[in-house]
């Protein structure tokens, strides 16, 4: 019984040593060192610059808060499915928006549909704030 436990204990101090090393001082293993990194965006002050043709260009955020819920629905309710997200994008990027903003953590339904309609419209994507 002395044996089984001083190996939960001894787990249980490495999981919250981890814990802690990971979401305290953020401490992460790269297992793809050698994969460069793409910058696409940069702000000073108060600009925000977009890539464009090889040069950072301002970009003006018009956009749009979307939620999940439907009418008839509860606003913390995933009621919208992918074909649902999909017409909005579309309805939204119509309108002239070119942002989207969450304001939670959606169903994968959203980031799925937002995949599609930006793999779709490469010249008019829209962004996720």
């Amino acid at each position: 019984m002395k044996k089984f436990l001083i190996v939960v204990a001894a787990a249980l101090l490495v999981y919250f040593a981890l814990d802690v090393a990971i979401y305290y001082f953020g401490v992460y293993i790269d297992f793809s060192p050698n994969t460069p990194v793409q910058v696409v965006a940069t702000c000073d002050e108060d600009t925000i610059y977009l890539e464009q043709d090889g040069e950072m260009v301002p970009f003006e955020v018009k956009g749009v808060t979307v939620g999940t819920g439907m009418p008839g629905s509860n606003a913390t309710d995933f009621g919208a499915d992918y074909e649902t997200y999909l017409r909005w994008f579309g309805q939204i990027s119509a309108m002239g928006a070119n942002t989207v903003r969450a304001t939670m953590l959606y169903d994968n339904e959203f980031y799925d549909a937002l995949y599609a309609y930006n793999t779709s419209q490469p010249n008019q994507p829209l962004y996720l704030i």
